[in-house]
């Protein structure tokens, strides 16, 4: 009798294959109608996710988590249809050659493509 291969025990769902619901406490997206400034209020990790996760904050009070790009920092603010790096803005705004991060399919969709730790893609 035949033992069953890993790809046929992981779609399974056992307890060696399951994922704990603690690990994806957080869903990281964007908000439907943002605008205006935020704040980067923490920086935190979370064992679902591969790239670390901030929480922002605007001067209404209200939050949401987000997926961190290359060299964010606590305390950095973030414009929404800004004109300077680390900026969320339009892809029709950008240059060539831009780095971006994060990339929505539709407008409002949360972010869809290149978000995991480390990765990027050019305009």
């Amino acid at each position: 009798m035949g033992k069953r291969i890993i790809s046929q025990a992981r779609g399974h769902g056992s307890k060696s294959y399951r994922v704990r619901r603690a690990a994806y406490s957080l869903k990281p997206a964007y908000p439907l109608r943002l605008s205006g400034e935020w704040e980067v209020i923490t920086m935190m990790t979370e064992a679902g996710h591969s790239a670390p996760i901030v929480k922002l904050k605007n001067k209404e009070g209200r939050t949401f988590y987000n997926f961190a790009a290359k060299d964010i920092y606590v305390g950095q603010k973030i414009n929404f249809n800004g004109k300077k790096n680390g900026d969320v803005v339009e892809l029709k705004t950008l240059e060539n050659g831009t780095k971006i991060f994060h990339l929505e399919l539709r407008p409002n969709d949360g972010g869809r493509f290149v978000k995991t730790g480390g990765n990027y893609a050019v305009v």
